[in-house]
């Protein structure tokens, strides 16, 4: 990563994955590819970055079923409302 961290990063409160835990994701079928991960923009990008090579991916992924039914069902069906939607 070129450059120094911005100092806010340095507070950041990271969590560190031990390597062998799973976990999965749920996509729609219309997708071509499955992992779904690509630099193209979106609406997580950052404004302020002009070059295409500067992108950064996501990629969201689950520790459980309930996780990933939330991220691709729910999640922009749910765009912009705020209230409670139990799920058992």
């Amino acid at each position: 990563m070129p450059g120094v961290p911005p100092p806010p990063f340095g507070r950041a409160n990271l969590e560190t994955i031990s390597a062998g835990r799973t976990f999965g994701r749920i996509y729609w079928s219309t997708h071509l590819d499955p992992l779904g991960y690509g630099k193209s923009p979106s609406r997580f990008s950052d404004p302020r970055r002009r070059v295409d090579a500067n992108r950064f991916g996501v990629l969201y992924l689950g520790d459980s079923l309930k996780v990933c039914f939330l991220e691709t069902v729910l999640r922009d069906r749910r765009a912009g409302i705020l209230d409670d939607l139990p799920i058992d």
